[in-house]
């Protein structure tokens, strides 16, 4: 990574959780913004359902069950 991008320190803007300052005022990614909001539990859902799908119907999701029983 050095090679990459130099080993020069970088400083990038942070939120502050410890008054949940991003809740408030929201934050981009992307092209979506979050904010304090009540579909976060919607997006949670939805994240667990695909989290389920990969998991149990997949092929991938098979094989890490079957490395996890070793």
């Amino acid at each position: 990574m050095q090679l990459l991008f130099g080993a020069t320190p970088r400083h990038y803007n942070i939120f502050d959780l410890a008054n949940a300052s991003a809740l408030y005022q929201g934050f981009d990614i992307g092209t979506c913004t979050w904010g304090c909001s009540g579909y976060h539990r919607g997006v949670a859902f939805v994240l667990m359902v695909l989290l389920w799908f990969l998991v149990n119907r997949t092929r991938t999701g098979k094989a890490m069950r079957a490395t996890s029983m070793t």
